[in-house]
């Protein structure tokens, strides 16, 4: 007897328009019952915006109904067919009932690739564009606002309302508000209110953020709490940030992206911070140790500072280096500052030079902060004066130190204390703590590529096992009953998930990192072994 074709063409017609159905029914009902936008947390977009929107929100939805689509088709077609007898009247024909399961495999084959291709490229690059849609023209969302009748709000504070709203055509960084009104509210009560001739407004978008800042010019206003009108040249609005789409995350890139920040961890923009922040904890070691090597070296044990229009000239014969951190503290200090409009000579007891200001070591500088002596209640206590500088350090310094690679920042101890509690101190160190936080951050980032490459293949590959499944039980259990059919599906594919998503998690911490991958794919394992026990075990008697 030869092939049936046209049987197995009849099945898979019948198993393709349940799935289309299916898959388009929970498509829409995921996409656009609100689930997939409101994560997104959209607000108010045009319709131009809502259409091209949809047609990215809707692969969500795709890739995550597409495989119970299958299931499904798959359950509640081989169902029917067991309730109507037809399985048997094929058995009774001599046709090899596994013969039958061509269909399902093949359907399972394509929604198993359909979902890989959504999980790992389709859907990553969507988020990319999501955010372009929605956040990419701040100018857009700034006139979108201003025709409500509540008008705009910045920073939570000011409320305003503009007749005129222009956006610079070329960059759509800065923009103008003309003919403003505005209402500066401090909670639930309003404080000031008035007119302005113009608010400027400046946009910098980051990775998952666009800063505004704003700036008030010709204001005239009546201010509640002083009871009194007031009129200025400029008013500054502090800066504040919009919503920029969804935030970039491990889980939103693309397969070759995931790939390449596994090979190269340092790009990962997570490590790059905290490389950054143990970069600038070395740099103010070495800032303090260039210092303490100034002294030492001249002769009148004196560190010299200086930027362009001003100097100072620390003479102290004494120096020690601050616990932990390495801050200079130096004792019976002498300071001799020149700078517009003179020079001037003080005096202190002590003085501790320390690095201050800025989140890279270009924008630092050492701050002088000066301490006296001073009777307070019958005895002697040390106040803190004044402080001097920041003072910036020398551009060849800054080479020096941004030239240090990252492989060198990272060598070292790790600073872990050993059993017996030893090394206590050297874990407190601003180095050696920045070291283990920027390598535990590397490890963390490995751990979250690979938690998300196992969870996607895994969460593909289940389609193929499940949808097999899924139809040998519709034949032994005749689910041709939407209900029955559902129920079949639905168990099986909640056991699978749950372990992806309890594995995936699992892979986050490093004690359960290699648990957390085998538990992903112990569900597929044993909805596999449950697929063989069906088909070579059940249905053969």
């Amino acid at each position: 007897m030869g092939f049936p074709w046209t049987l197995q063409g009849y099945i898979f017609r019948e198993m393709g328009k349940t799935f289309l159905l299916t898959a388009v029914g929970m498509t829409g009902v995921l996409g656009l019952g609100g689930g997939v936008m409101n994560m997104m947390k959209l607000g108010e977009v045009t319709p131009s915006q809502l259409l091209r929107l949809l047609a990215l929100l809707l692969p969500v939805a795709a890739a995550l109904t597409l495989p119970i689509a299958a299931l499904f088709s798959a359950t509640s077609t081989y169902g029917r067919l067991s309730a109507d007898n037809e399985i048997n009247a094929c058995r009774s024909s001599g046709i090899n009932l596994h013969v039958l399961f061509l269909p399902p495999l093949l359907l399972s084959v394509i929604a198993g690739a359909v979902t890989f291709v959504f999980s790992n490229y389709v859907i990553p690059r969507m988020v990319h564009h999501l955010n372009e849609v929605v956040s990419q023209d701040a100018g857009t969302y700034i006139q979108q606002r201003l025709r409500r009748p509540s008008g705009i709000t910045l920073n939570n504070r000011f409320h305003i309302h503009a007749d005129r709203f222009d956006l610079d055509p070329v960059t759509k960084t800065r923009g103008v508000l003309e003919g403003v009104s505005f209402l500066e509210a401090d909670g639930e009560d309003w404080i000031r209110y008035g007119t302005a001739q113009a608010v400027e407004l400046g946009f910098v978008r980051g990775e998952d953020k666009v800063d505004v800042w704003a700036r008030m010019v010709g204001v005239s206003f009546y201010d509640k709490r002083d009871d009194q009108f007031v009129e200025l040249e400029y008013k500054a609005i502090p800066s504040y940030e919009l919503p920029a789409g969804v935030p970039l995350k491990l889980r939103f890139l693309t397969l070759g992206e995931l790939l390449e920040f596994r090979e190269r961890p340092y790009l990962w923009q997570d490590v790059r911070r905290a490389i950054q922040s143990l970069r600038k904890a070395v740099g103010r070691r070495m800032v303090y140790d260039e210092l303490v090597r100034d002294w030492q070296e001249a002769g009148d044990h004196t560190i010299v500072l200086r930027e362009p229009g001003r100097q100072l000239l620390i003479q102290s014969e004494r120096a020690a280096r601050q616990p932990y951190d390495g801050g200079i503290e130096l004792m019976d200090v002498t300071i001799e500052e020149e700078a517009l409009p003179g020079r001037r000579e003080l005096h202190f007891p002590r003085v501790v030079l320390e690095l201050a200001g800025g989140d890279r070591i270009a924008d630092a500088g050492v701050l002088v902060r000066t301490y006296a002596e001073v009777v307070e209640n019958g005895r002697m206590v040390e106040r803190a004066l004044d402080t001097l500088g920041p003072i910036a350090l020398p551009p060849e310094l800054v080479t020096r130190i941004d030239a240090v690679s990252d492989e060198d920042l990272l060598s070292g101890p790790a600073g872990a204390p050993n059993a017996a509690g030893e090394d206590i101190k050297r874990m407190q160190d601003p180095v050696v703590r920045s070291r283990a936080a920027a390598r535990e951050e590397i490890a963390a980032t490995s751990r979250e590529i690979a938690g998300v490459l196992h969870q996607r293949m895994s969460f593909s590959a289940s389609v193929l096992v499940l949808v097999i499944l899924g139809a040998a039980l519709g034949i032994l259990l005749r689910g041709a009953h939407v209900l029955t059919a559902f129920g079949i599906s639905f168990i099986p594919s909640l056991f699978v998930i749950m372990l992806i998503v309890m594995g995936n998690e699992m892979c986050h911490n490093a004690v359960t990192h290699i648990a957390g991958l085998a538990v992903m794919w112990v569900g597929i394992i044993v909805v596999g072994l449950g697929d063989l026990v069906v088909l070579f075990g059940i249905l053969r008697r």
